[in-house]
């Protein structure tokens, strides 16, 4: 994640930087210094108000289509790639906390299961220890009678 808004930021000023040496003499009001280019490739980059910007440099030299659509794909793209890491960073980290989740509940079941059962199985032994007295009783009774 990091990385893509390193490149991102480092593709902004490798063509801000090319776009200041190409332009600052065909534009001068957006590209005469490098905060101005820096605002202007911005501007271009969110689409707003680019026609403005780019019209003018298009109709005076025929690179700048070529310059600013390869910008615009790179940096739309590492847009894309920045903002789809975002939703699937989101995605995977709530799917992991709901298995946990998961987990836990399973944990738990597991947990009152077991408890159930031994109590079932303490329950039993103790009425076979009753029938087991009732039979020796019985039994003496019977060799009594006998």
């Amino acid at each position: 994640m990091i990385s893509v808004l390193f490149f991102l930021s480092l593709f902004f000023l490798i063509f801000s930087i090319i776009s200041f040496n190409l332009f600052k003499d065909l534009n001068g009001e957006h590209f005469s210094s490098i905060s101005n280019t820096l605002t202007s490739m911005f501007q271009i980059m969110i689409n707003d108000s680019w026609k403005e910007i780019v019209r003018p440099l298009q109709q005076a030299v025929s690179y700048a289509t070529a310059f600013f659509i390869c910008y615009l794909i790179v940096m739309k793209f590492t847009l894309l790639n920045l903002f789809l890491g975002l939703i699937i960073s989101a995605v995977q980290a709530a799917a992991r906390e709901e298995s946990k989740q998961t987990l836990k509940n399973l944990k738990k079941d597991i947990n009152v299961t077991i408890e159930t059962e031994v109590k079932s199985e303490i329950a039993l032994e103790s009425k076979i220890d009753l029938l087991m007295e009732e039979i020796k009783s019985l039994k003496l009774i019977l060799n009594k009678q006998n």
